[in-house]
């Protein structure tokens, strides 16, 4: 991974044959960044790059994600009656990096990522900021990202 090649423009998940060796990738060429054994690296993100402390490690900018149960302006909020089903996210921000690399996660859930609608396969999970102490609010409305908008 060349920082002016691969990870210059955006990934999208759902066009890779296997994201979880994109994934991987990224963990491993974190590791290597870092100098840290690749089992003490943690998923990070958000969705300003600047809120993301992941050192001198590469961070992968992701777009093209669903959110259900859920709609997203800065954190999670009530969607609308008349709301649909998937809303689209901006672009976020990944990176591996140490625990203590990880923002303070009163104000955020962890949220699944699946591979379709079907909620079958984990991908893996992405934290995303929610009002203080609504943690279980949004693990109980099923809150969910996907990388494809298809069953």
């Amino acid at each position: 991974m060349q920082a002016g090649n691969l990870l210059a423009e955006p990934v999208l998940l759902s066009q890779l044959m296997n994201p979880q060796i994109f994934l991987n990738a990224l963990r491993q060429e974190c590791a290597r960044r870092l100098q840290q054994p690749l089992d003490s690296l943690v998923l990070i993100s958000a969705f300003e790059k600047s809120q993301l402390d992941s050192g001198n490690a590469p961070v992968a900018s992701i777009e093209n994600l669903f959110l259900q149960g859920a709609s997203y302006s800065g954190q999670l909020m009530d969607a609308a009656a008349d709301a649909p089903t998937l809303v689209g996210v901006p672009h976020i921000y990944v990176s591996f990096g140490t625990k203590s690399s990880l923002q303070s996660s009163g104000d955020s859930v962890s949220v699944p990522v699946y591979f379709d609608l079907r909620r079958e396969k984990l991908l893996t999970e992405l934290a995303l900021q929610c009002g203080r102490g609504e943690q279980a609010k949004w693990i109980l409305a099923g809150a969910a990202l996907f990388i494809s908008d298809e069953e």
